[in-house]
């Protein structure tokens, strides 16, 4: 509601101000980084603390760093924009089992031949809602967490690439070996 609220204000003052202004809607942004949820999960892969992950059918839009400033770039150029907002996303969605696969692949460790079962996830997400409820203090998983990780979140690029002529020119799987030599370089 406060995101919505800003793209409010901001286009209020706008109008009013005479210019015109665009709102860019975003998922995850991923790239080399040091913080963030994928830059914690390629540690914990490469320490061996994230388990297999299942094979679930999710899809969770993402977005290169390199693809948002391509839209940024579209959005400035246009003389006209046809729509106060846009969501921006890469090309297509990813299952985290890919994801994870990918990250384990460019960390220079195997796929592994097994996967934790979904429903021993869940036991262990329920475990750790109780131990945070007990204790107060947060936990590695819980069932908000496991949500996260294996739900689905897929929000169309649509009206974008209609409007703006966005196609991104970059992919999770070409970005993992940059991904992967930055957090290299970090523990040095």
């Amino acid at each position: 509601q406060s995101k919505w609220a800003a793209e409010q204000l901001v286009m209020d003052y706008a109008r009013k101000a005479g210019f015109t202004a665009v709102w860019l809607r975003l998922p995850m942004i991923y790239g080399p980084a040091r913080k963030g949820n994928l830059s914690r999960m390629i540690a914990a892969i490469d320490q061996g603390l994230f388990p297999p992950l299942p094979h679930v059918n999710n899809s969770r839009s993402m977005l290169h760093v390199g693809n948002f400033v391509h839209a940024t770039i579209l959005a400035l150029q246009q003389a006209r924009i046809e729509q106060p907002a846009y969501v921006v996303t890469d090309e297509k969605p990813y299952a985290i089992s890919t994801i994870y696969d990918l990250l384990r692949t460019g960390l220079g460790k195997t796929v592994p031949k097994w996967r934790v079962p979904l429903r021993m996830l869940k036991l262990g997400a329920a475990c750790g809602d109780i131990i945070q409820t007990v204790t107060g203090r947060s936990v590695p998983v819980s069932s908000l967490i496991l949500e996260k990780l294996i739900g689905s979140a897929w929000y169309s690029t649509e009206a974008i690439t209609r409007d703006l002529g966005y196609c991104p020119p970059y992919i999770f799987r070409d970005a993992v070996p940059e991904m992967i030599r930055f957090y290299r370089a970090s523990l040095r």
